[in-house]
């Protein structure tokens, strides 16, 4: 939450997207996409 207040987002959301706080597997099953999504947060594509 400090890195979100300081307009850090995108290190903010990877460190969250980083964490293992489920054992939900019908969560678990995006967590290969999460993981390839960490570093591009802010990329889009056409």
């Amino acid at each position: 939450m400090a890195l979100y207040n300081r307009v850090r987002h995108r290190e903010a959301m990877e460190i969250l997207l980083r964490l293992d706080t489920t054992r939900d597997d019908s969560i678990r099953s995006y967590e290969k996409a999460i993981r390839f999504y960490l570093d591009k947060l802010n990329q889009t594509w056409e």
